[in-house]
C-alpha cells in the first residue's frame, strides 16, 4: 500500500496539470459544450489499483443535504475515504464518466502520438449527445481524441478511440464494429483484471445500457488509474483551449466541469481535473480532483437529479471534508 501511494506521489509532484500554450489564430468555429440528456498481445504494463481498505464513514452532510445518490470523499495521500453516502459497491450507471476508464485502457494499446483517420464509428453516436466534431475521414492523432473525450466529452471520440484500439488489439483488417467488439472486451478484461468486480462496460461513450454499469467503489479506484496516467491528468484538469483539426477547421474545447471554468458560479480554485457524466438513468454525476495545497482529495457524487446540482455537492463536500 505504502509503495502505491509513494508511486501516485510522484506523478502528482507534477501537479493537476495546466492549460496548454493557447493556439493564436480565432477560431472560425466554436465547439461550446453543452451536455444534453443523451438518448444517451498484451499491454506491457499491469498496473493495480489500490485497495480501498477504509469502510465508508456514512454520516448527514451538516447544513447541507446532498442531492447525489451515491457520494464519497476519497484522501489520496491517507489512501481512505473521509466520507461517504450510499452503498459504495451497489450497482449504478455511470454515463459518461465510463470514458475516464475507456481513454485508460485505449493507451495501454495506443501511442498518444500515432495518428488515426476516423471512420463511420463517429457517426454512429446518438445526435444529441456530447460531441468533439470528429467526421468520418477525420485524421487526427490519438492525444487530439483524448483531449476530446476529456474536455468535450466528446461521444464520435470515444468511438474513433475504441475502434482504433480493437484494431490495434485484433489486427488492422477488422471493421469497425468488430474493432469495437473487441476492444470493450479488453476493457471489461481489464476490469477483471485490476480487481473491478462490480464494473460491466458496453460501450465507450456511456450511453445507457442496463448490462452497462459500475459501483462507486470502482469509479473511484479508476479515478486512481487516471491519476497516474500523465495525458489523462493533464486533460482532464483544462478549463479551455483553443485547437486546430488536421482538415484545418478550429474549435474552443470547453471542460463540461463547471468546478473549472472561472466564469462559472461554481468556479472552484481547487478543483483541478476529472470527469462528468450524464443520462437520464444515472442522473448527473460528477468525479472531481482538488488540491489545496498539501493533499489531493477525490470527490464522487453520483445520481444528482439535476445537472448542476453535481457541482453544488462537490463544492459543499470539498468544503466540509477537503481540508
Amino acid at each position: 500500500m505504502r509503495k502505491w501511494l509513494w508511486l501516485v506521489m510522484v506523478f502528482l509532484l507534477a501537479g493537476c496539470g495546466g492549460e496548454p500554450a493557447p493556439v493564436e489564430v480565432e477560431p472560425v468555429a466554436v465547439a461550446e459544450t453543452v451536455m444534453t440528456q443523451p438518448t444517451e498481445t498484451e499491454p506491457t504494463t499491469q498496473p493495480t489499483t489500490v485497495p480501498i481498505e477504509t469502510e465508508p464513514h456514512l454520516q448527514p452532510v451538516e447544513g447541507y443535504e446532498l442531492t447525489a445518490r451515491h457520494a464519497f470523499v476519497y484522501d489520496v495521500q491517507e489512501g481512505n475515504l473521509r466520507f461517504a453516502l450510499g452503498d459504495m459497491d451497489e450497482k449504478l450507471y455511470p454515463a459518461s464518466l465510463t470514458k475516464l476508464f475507456t481513454a485508460w485502457v485505449a493507451l495501454e494499446w495506443l501511442d498518444p502520438k500515432a495518428w488515426i483517420t476516423c471512420g463511420e464509428e463517429t457517426a454512429w453516436i446518438d445526435p444529441d449527445s456530447s460531441r468533439a466534431w470528429v467526421t468520418p475521414g477525420d485524421t487526427m492523432t490519438v492525444e487530439r481524441l483524448i483531449q476530446g473525450m476529456m474536455m468535450q466529452s466528446g461521444n464520435d471520440a470515444a468511438y474513433a478511440i475504441a475502434v482504433a484500439a480493437g484494431r490495434t488489439i485484433g489486427g488492422e483488417e477488422l471493421s469497425a464494429r468488430k474493432a469495437l467488439g473487441v476492444f470493450m472486451e479488453q476493457v471489461n478484461r481489464r476490469a477483471g483484471e485490476l480487481g473491478l468486480t462490480g464494473t460491466h462496460f458496453v460501450t465507450p461513450d456511456g450511453l445507457h445500457d442496463y448490462d452497462h454499469y459500475t459501483t462507486a467503489n470502482d469509479l473511484l479506484r479508476i479515478a486512481l488509474l487516471v491519476m497516474e496516467q500523465p495525458i489523462l491528468r493533464h486533460y482532464t484538469g483544462i478549463a479551455q483551449a483553443s485547437v486546430m483539426y488536421e482538415n484545418g477547421e478550429f474549435y474552443t474545447y470547453r471542460s463540461t466541469n463547471y468546478l473549472l471554468q472561472p466564469e462559472s458560479e461554481f468556479y472552484t480554485p481547487d478543483a483541478c481535473g476529472m470527469k462528468t457524466g450524464t443520462t437520464k438513468a444515472a442522473g448527473s454525476c460528477l468525479v472531481a480532483l482538488f488540491h489545496n495545497g498539501e493533499r489531493y482529495i477525490l470527490i464522487g457524487v453520483l445520481g444528482c437529479p439535476q445537472y448542476e446540482d453535481r457541482f453544488r455537492d462537490a463544492r459543499q463536500l470539498y468544503a466540509l471534508y477537503g481540508e
